[in-house]
């Protein structure tokens, strides 16, 4: 009975929100999915860097030591973007290395100890579709990354040394073909919220045709390309720019005038939009390796895990973008991927007892989802979404011993999940946002060499707040 009142109210709430706010608009019969953004190259780096250290001391009648610890945390991340009638391109690094290294010393009988503790991160995302003028395209893309984990203890007064290392390498080159193209419509929402609040409070001249506001929305876009490493700067110039850009419509340059373009230019851009669909079949080939290793010097132990992964996919891809009456938007995504994989892991200990890991895997995942967005003002968001995900494989599966002896067994392992959840979005400001989200899944596994299957069903419910220091 509680669930139902939950769940009922926000219900409730989500389509009363419908009507909140939601006026007449003097543009609303302008087609985003008409507009396409203008040659454009972006850049952006970001780096989020933090290092600490403490030194400290404990002195007592019988023991005496003086610790040590340093704290480091370095983030760098570079997005490039690319959009032209040719080319969309998106490249992305991120590398992530965050740690602790301390020790400490016993003043009394000079003993000591020594830990380190690291964790590395290297992620590279690469995309390139590559159009001719009847929307057909090639495309190649690259996804890799790589995990280090090192740990590290070290005691002076004996041979009481521990390590553990872990190193896992995953590779995906792709290259496929397809048809459509989907278009970022963003800067023309942001244009229309722009000269719909000059119109309300009577500073436009007149009503501006499509082709102005198409205009209008590309001087944004283009203005959104240059690079600043002054944030001060980059405001004076984007603003002065639309300036320029209004000032044939605009009656008065009065503050009402601007401290509305400034509104505008800092929330109407908050949430992205999409227009268009695209199909495509792609052909790609993963690759994984992984080497770990544990070593105990104190009781003489050893052990080493190498795997490694080959395999190829196909995947058949559609997407559907379709913004509706200015505020509404409709979002589609299918995949059916059918991939076969090799694998071999092999394990290594210091008393001989080797096991090998053969794995022939085989099967195809199906992916559907569909949302429905509802964005009533700049600062607000709605969205209904439904999602089915199923996969199947079917493993053959050999073990062999350090003795020779082995077993080989086969299996079929297959889950589905299906949800159904709402949430919802408010910015108080570009940096603080508050997000509520309520939601109901179920899920089966099936586990063919177990004989078990299992049924889950769950609902869940909250928020969460947001803060962005940069």
């Amino acid at each position: 009975m509680k669930k139902t009142f939950i769940f009922g109210f926000i219900f409730c709430f989500f389509f009363a929100a419908l009507s909140f706010n939601a006026s007449a608009q003097e543009y609303k019969n302008f087609d985003l999915s008409k507009y396409y953004t203008p040659d454009i190259v972006r850049n952006q780096l970001d780096l989020n860097t933090s290092f600490s250290n403490s030194l400290s001391s404990n002195i007592s009648e019988n023991d005496s030591s003086v610790r040590q610890a340093s704290n480091w945390n370095l983030m760098p991340v570079f997005n490039r973007y690319k959009n032209t009638r040719k080319q969309q391109t998106a490249f992305n690094l991120e590398l992530k290395s965050n740690g602790t290294s301390n020790g400490s010393i016993n003043l009394s009988n000079t003993n000591s100890v020594s830990y380190l503790n690291a964790n590395n991160d290297i992620t590279l995302n690469y995309s390139s579709l590559f159009y001719n003028k009847k929307k057909l395209f090639l495309s190649l893309r690259l996804h890799g990354d790589y995990f280090g984990y090192i740990y590290k203890r070290h005691y002076t007064n004996n041979t009481n040394k521990t390590s553990e290392s872990d190193n896992t390498f995953n590779l995906i080159p792709q290259v496929g073909i397809g048809l459509g193209r989907i278009e970022q419509v963003t800067d023309a929402r942001q244009a229309i919220y722009i000269l719909d609040e000059l119109n309300k409070k009577r500073l436009l001249k007149k009503d501006l045709s499509q082709d102005e506001i198409f205009k209008f929305a590309q001087g944004i876009s283009k203005v959104k390309n240059k690079r600043f490493f002054d944030a001060r700067l980059r405001k004076i110039e984007e603003i002065t720019t639309v300036d320029s850009l209004l000032s044939e419509y605009i009656y008065s340059q009065n503050a009402a005038y601007f401290t509305t373009l400034n509104d505008m230019w800092e929330y109407g851009a908050i949430n992205e939009r999409k227009s268009g669909q695209r199909f495509e079949m792609s052909l790609s080939s993963p690759i994984y390796y992984h080497n770990q290793s544990n070593t105990n010097y104190t009781i003489d132990y050893l052990e080493k895990v190498l795997g490694s992964t080959f395999g190829g996919a196909l995947s058949l891809t559609y997407i559907f973008e379709k913004p509706v009456a200015i505020n509404w938007q409709h979002s589609v995504y299918a995949n059916l991927d059918i991939h076969k994989k090799i694998g071999n892991s092999v394990s290594t200990k210091h008393t001989g007892s080797n096991s090998t890991t053969d794995a022939d895997i085989y099967g195809s995942t199906i992916n559907a989802t569909y949302e429905l967005s509802y964005y009533p003002n700049t600062r607000t968001s709605y969205s209904l979404i439904t999602s089915e995900s199923s996969t199947v494989d079917n493993q053959n599966l050999s073990d062999k011993y350090f003795d020779n002896s082995s077993i080989g067994f086969r299996n079929t392992i297959s889950n589905s999940n299906l949800y159904t959840g709402i949430s919802a979005n408010h910015y108080f400001s570009p940096q603080l946002k508050l997000s509520a989200y309520a939601g109901m899944s179920l899920s089966s596994y099936r586990n063919s060499l177990k004989i078990s299957t299992e049924s889950n069903a769950s609902a869940r419910l909250g928020f969460s707040v947001t803060y962005s220091l940069f």
